[in-house]
């Protein structure tokens, strides 16, 4: 199995092949656990496109768990649905935090 590590913004990315394709997990700072659902595709050309997704989880300032149950995609459509399903799940944990 290929494995390469990555660091973005703190968080450890760890990218790996999967069946014929790209998963990423995701290792918040100082944490020995990724979070659930990462990012992946079957499409070994998308290797690119699972790291982008990853790291749009870790700019979209979720929990982890939260983060990455929001985006597990690949191609243009599936993105846009993805992106706004974050959006909603935002602003959905902002509002239960009491947040602005």
């Amino acid at each position: 199995m290929a494995e390469e590590i990555e660091y973005y913004r703190g968080h450890r990315l760890e990218i790996r092949t999967f069946g014929p394709g790209w998963i990423v997990f995701i290792y918040p700072p100082g944490d020995m656990f990724a979070c659930k659902e990462p990012p992946s595709t079957r499409e070994s050309n998308q290797r690119s496109e699972v790291v982008t997704q990853a790291k749009a989880l870790v700019d979209g300032f979720f929990p982890p768990s939260v983060a990455c149950n929001a985006l597990s995609f690949s191609g243009e459509r599936e993105q846009t649905l993805a992106t706004t399903r974050a959006s909603e799940m935002r602003a959905t944990f902002i509002e239960k935090a009491g947040g602005n």
